[in-house]
């Protein structure tokens, strides 16, 4: 399994991003929206990663409960793929959704969705890793 976040959209607070899922014929499985902090420079918790290929892998723990972990990332660790629906609930993490909404009325994007975006993941993905490329912004 693979999976491309090709990054659309940035501003001070955020960076959208559409999520891709591929079986291993390339044929596409499962698609998203995301939000991630805007790049500055890789910085822990206030930047997103930087683009190219991580292994990504399930994880369990009491705060998020499923979700999964983005290996390997330059100088960061615990950089994840959890619920959560605004550019406050990311810390450096990747927040799936199943589009992009003003909910909290802040004049920014918003991922919608999320719980049910995450469960989209795990339907296609499984408790298994895959491969996810990182593109743009």
């Amino acid at each position: 399994m693979e999976a491309l976040l090709k990054r659309i959209k940035s501003n001070e607070k955020q960076t959208q991003g559409i999520l891709i899922f591929y079986d291993n014929d390339g044929n596409i499985q499962c698609a998203l929206n995301t939000i991630e902090l805007p790049w500055r420079e890789n910085r822990k918790e206030i930047s997103c990663i930087p683009r190219g290929n991580y292994k990504v892998m399930a994880r369990n723990s009491e705060k998020y409960g499923e979700h999964y972990i983005v290996e390997s990332v330059p100088n960061r660790s615990l950089i994840l793929f959890h619920k959560g629906n605004y550019h406050d609930d990311t810390r450096g993490c990747i927040l799936p959704g199943l589009g992009f909404g003003d909910i909290d009325g802040d004049g920014y994007l918003d991922v919608v969705g999320s719980r049910l975006a995450m469960q989209k993941i795990f339907n296609v993905v499984g408790k298994y890793s895959f491969i996810l490329t990182i593109q743009g912004a």
